[in-house]
Order: C-alpha cells, then sequence, then structure tokens
C-alpha cells in the first residue's frame, strides 16, 4: 500500500513537472513570437 501511494505521487510530480515545463515552452514560444 505505502509503496503504491509513494509511486501514484511521483506520478503526480511528473505530471506537474511536465505541466510546468509545457507552460514554460508556450511562454518562450510567445516571446519569440512577439520579437
Amino acid at each position: 500500500m505505502l509503496i503504491h501511494y509513494k509511486s501514484s505521487l511521483k506520478q503526480c510530480r511528473l505530471k506537474r513537472k511536465s505541466v510546468s515545463d509545457g507552460i514554460s515552452t508556450i511562454k518562450r514560444r510567445a516571446v519569440y513570437l512577439n520579437l
């Protein structure tokens, strides 16, 4: 049970990281287009 919880927590972190990365790339792209 504890192992499953840890793995799910890790997946949650990975998802959050990927989402933040996507947002940063979108912002970068917007800045690039504005230039």
